[in-house]
């Protein structure tokens, strides 16, 4: 199956100065009460779907509740990001957009570099938790090509980024155990650098996790706006 993507797997979007980046970056440490620490040195502001509506972390029902406190909070603050998020997203994917009332809005990965900041397991993944939630239309949506998107708030000096393996999970799947082992230290894998108030854009269908960042100073942040979308005919569902 081809990508739904009109630009293929990935694309960076310029989005915001960095002056709006600095206005999202105060209003986010205006809000540092309603953190949630998921790591020793990793933190989210909204309800996220990989952590809150996994059942082996937490009970199910924890992304729902945290998706309905965090929405109006998220909404009241940054109310403008998400109509711009809108504008854009419609624009490159060439679809309508829409943002479900159940579901948790875009929200905000936190990551402040600590003594252990170095140390980092290899975590590619793909982004299909989408199947897990619950849609209005389930039986129109196309879970199969889902659509993920950053936006970098704040970076440190040496920058951020994306690690990527060049490979859908359709392919991946048809690989024997040890392919697939040796496939993620192979040459497929590919750091795509984020650039501070640019959107990136790309498949959930292919693997990716947060790329290393040896060079990190303590105390360095790395912060951005996350989410998810999924295909129900002509409109795409945002959440995160």
């Amino acid at each position: 199956m081809e990508s739904l993507l009109p630009f293929g797997k990935i694309t960076n979007v310029p989005f915001m100065t960095e002056e709006e980046c600095l206005t999202i970056y105060t209003a986010i440490y205006e809000l540092k009460k309603m953190w949630s620490r998921r790591h020793e040195n990793k933190y989210t502001l909204g309800a996220a779907s990989y952590i809150d509506a996994n059942t082996n972390i937490y009970p199910y029902v924890s992304y729902y509740g945290k998706a309905k406190l965090f929405n109006p909070i998220l909404q009241e603050h940054f109310g403008w990001l998400y109509q711009r998020l809108g504008d854009i997203l419609s624009k490159e994917l060439k679809n309508n957009i829409c943002y479900q009332d159940n579901l948790a809005l875009p929200g905000f990965h936190i990551f402040i570099s600590g003594p252990k900041s170095i140390d980092r397991e290899k975590s590619l993944h793909v982004d299909f938790q989408g199947k897990f939630l619950k849609w209005d239309s389930s039986e129109s949506i196309n879970f199969h090509e889902p659509i993920s998107f950053t936006l970098a708030i704040k970076l440190p000096e040496c920058g951020g980024g994306l690690d990527v393996l060049d490979m859908r999970y359709e392919e991946y799947i048809k690989l024997s155990p040890k392919e697939q082992k040796q496939i993620f230290n192979s040459d497929l894998v590919k750091i795509y650098p984020y650039k501070l108030g640019d959107l990136l854009i790309r498949s959930g269908n292919i693997f990716h996790e947060v790329a290393a960042m040896p060079h990190i100073q303590l105390g360095e942040e790395r912060i951005t706006l996350q989410g998810h979308g999924l295909l129900c005919q002509d409109t795409w569902y945002l959440y995160w």
